[in-house]
């Protein structure tokens, strides 16, 4: 999993840009996991029972776009008697009930969560800023620019707030059929305020004729929100003694709406960068309908799973730029699959077969996925490894460079194909003793038709997008490297050092050539050392090193800029004591994040600076715009508390 910033909700494993993931909770799609432009899970762990996550050649069931697919699953409730728990942070409060129902046949639970983000003294409103990035760290200026003597944003008071509601119901008849109802609703809104120095939108004719800027003082607001609601029931019927039928029936809306009157629109001119502050909008809802069934059979040594799902989409995106006409799309699609997966256990080999057939009613696309992985000698000291799969993408997520605004899905249509990734991957594995093991993989990930935002692709241009599309579609990518993994234990203490070696390519389609990925990081390291004193007690520090982000400004500007930004590194410390008094049960978290205060270069931007050309006839200085790195959260500490009786 790629190194990321606090404040990203991308999910980067192995080459592949966040929006390559499917994320599944009880069947219900989820479209966006993060809270607070990912600083906090989308789910409250309170409510959840176990989380998949399928980063290589995922099961046949799964659709499985090019990044993998996430699947959490909601825990039953107490079959015995009714319990409470309460959790708080510096951040959100929670609470959860749970109980059986009837004669305990079936259980209920109800989980909620809700931010306290906006209450003031728990060191909030900076946070609120730096994550609508209005009022992020940045370093200093270049030698030769002077800085503005007054401040370039005056931030305004914020606002923020996130809340999650889990509720589910299960029921087993006496014949062995289980019932389950799953719901989920959550969302955020963050909003900012402030005054900006920014070029006068409106210069007189001397000033136009005279090509000077004038220094303006604008009022700004920026603001983003997002939610999604969905529900799911799942009916699981045993078919003789050796099969189950499983049938889910699911429904998920998703909206939402970035605005901000303070979007930096930046287009390179002669070497140098053109720049100006405008109006930015965008809103999409999603709605999506879905039903899979899915049967699975079990013999001595092969189970055999297949089934079929179907999924109807409905979706629309708008955008108000200032440099392109306003795009406002609509589109309903149908999507059918047909599944089947065979895993067989023949020691020392295990094998698993697969295939999933495609069919998108937009453009008729008919498309096979085909999946084989096979181990040798799982069972023994030293095992080895190899898998290639073929999966295809058909709803799109747009990203903003460098804006970490809530994820906006396209889906493709019969002039943009669908995204299709190859990938191979390969590894030696050895567990020397119960306590120690190695292993090192190799991975090959090859993807086509991936969507870019224009403000990816050209560092927000200024000319029309083909078909006056905000975003581009014939972009490859490719991905590989190799991980190497050591873990070992020593009575309570384990630890672990991951080193990966990876390179990432995007060839786009303007024809600019191939160059590294936003997401590359070519060297990245991660040792984490782990204690454990049974329930009672646990401690662990994690390290991290990466190397620095690409430079997207260095292709434009290369003679005067670096090609990748300084390396990242930080310090995560967590620790989690846990006791009693009397019926009660309490836990108490403390971790600290970034703990030694390291400034990580997160992307490069340009930012207000006087001109070092000099004044015009009034003696006012020209204000122009300077390249500065964007840093990544501070140190941030947490403490919280959770009761449970």
């Amino acid at each position: 999993v790629g190194v990321s910033p606090a404040l990203s909700g991308e999910l980067i494993v192995r080459g592949s840009r966040g929006d390559g993931f499917h994320v599944l909770l009880d069947g219900i799609s989820i479209y966006n996991q993060n809270h607070f432009f990912g600083l906090f899970d989308a789910f409250n762990a309170d409510a959840l029972q176990t989380v998949g996550l399928f980063t290589g050649v995922a099961p046949a069931e799964y659709p499985a776009p090019p990044g993998g697919t996430v699947a959490f699953q909601t825990r039953s409730g107490s079959h015995a008697d009714v319990r409470l728990s309460a959790h708080a942070s510096p951040t959100a409060v929670s609470a959860t009930g749970e109980g059986p129902l009837g004669d305990g046949r079936g259980s209920w639970l109800v989980s909620a969560r809700h931010s306290i983000l906006g209450m003031g003294g728990l060191g909030n409103d900076d946070l609120i800023g730096q994550g609508l990035g209005v009022d992020r760290a940045t370093g200093p200026t270049p030698a030769n620019v002077r800085e503005i003597d007054r401040p370039w944003f005056r931030p305004g008071p914020p606002s923020a707030r996130f809340f999650d509601v889990h509720a589910t119901a299960e029921w087993e008849s006496t014949g062995g059929h289980r019932w389950s109802l799953s719901t989920y609703a959550g969302g955020d809104v963050a909003e900012q305020g402030g005054e900006r120095l920014s070029i006068d939108a409106d210069p007189t004719p001397r000033e136009r004729f005279l090509n000077r800027d004038v220094v303006d003082t604008t009022a700004v607001e920026t603001s983003d929100r997002w939610g999604n609601v969905g529900a799911s029931l799942r009916w699981r019927a045993p078919m003789g003694g050796r099969a189950v039928s499983d049938l889910t029936a699911a429904v998920s809306r998703y909206y939402s709406r970035y605005e901000t009157d303070d979007f930096l629109y930046v287009r390179p001119r002669l070497r140098q960068l053109s720049a100006f502050y405008s109006a930015f909008r965008n809103d999409n809802e999603l709605l999506e309908t879905s039903l899979t069934h899915r049967v699975v059979a079990a013999a001595s040594s092969l189970t055999w799973t297949g089934g079929y799902a179907a999924r109807v989409y409905d979706v629309t995106y708008e955008e108000q730029s200032a440099v392109l006409p306003v795009f406002d799309g609509s589109q309903q699609s149908l999507q059918t699959d047909a599944f089947a997966q065979a895993d067989i256990d023949a020691r020392p080999v295990d094998l698993h077969l697969g295939a999933r057939v495609h069919y998108f009613s937009q453009g008729e696309y008919l498309r096979i996925s085909p999946r084989v992985q096979m181990r040798v000698g799982d069972d023994r000291p030293v095992s080895v490894g190899a898998g290639y799969s073929r999966n295809h993408q058909f709803l799109h997520r747009l990203e903003l460079m460098n804006d970490v605004s809530s994820p906006v899905w396209v889906p493709s249509t019969a002039e943009q194909p669908p995204s299709t990734v190859d990938h191979v991957t390969a590894g030696i594995y050895a567990t020397p003793t119960r306590s120690t093991a190695l292993q090192v993989e190799g991975y090959w990930k090859n993807q086509r038709n991936v969507r870019l935002h224009e403000t990816v692709t050209r560092l927000r241009r200024t000319d029309d997008s083909v078909l006056l599309n905000p975003w581009s579609v014939e972009n490859d990518a490719l991905a590989r490297g190799i991980e190497v993994l050591a873990r070992q234990r020593i009575g309570p203490v384990s630890a672990t050092a991951a080193y990966t070696l990876s390179r990432a390519d995007v060839t786009p389609a303007d024809g600019s050539g191939t160059r590294p990925a936003d997401w590359d990081r070519r060297h990245q390291v991660t040792a984490r050392i782990a204690w454990s004193a049974g329930d009672r007690a646990s401690a662990h520090a994690t390290w991290t090193l990466a190397s620095g982000a690409p430079n997207a400004y260095n292709a434009l500007l290369d003679r005067f800029e670096p090609d990748r930004l300084g390396p990242y590194h930080r310090l995560d410390l967590g620790t989690t004591l846990r006791g009693s008094v009397g019926a009660m049960e309490w836990t108490l978290h403390g971790s600290v994040f970034n703990a030694y205060d390291r400034d990580n270069p997160w992307y490069r931007d340009p930012v207000p600076a006087l001109r070092p050309d000099g004044f015009d006839r009034d003696d006012r200085p020209d204000l122009g715009f300077a390249l500065v790195d964007v840093y990544d959260l501070g140190i941030r500490p947490s403490l919280s508390v959770s009761v449970r009786w």
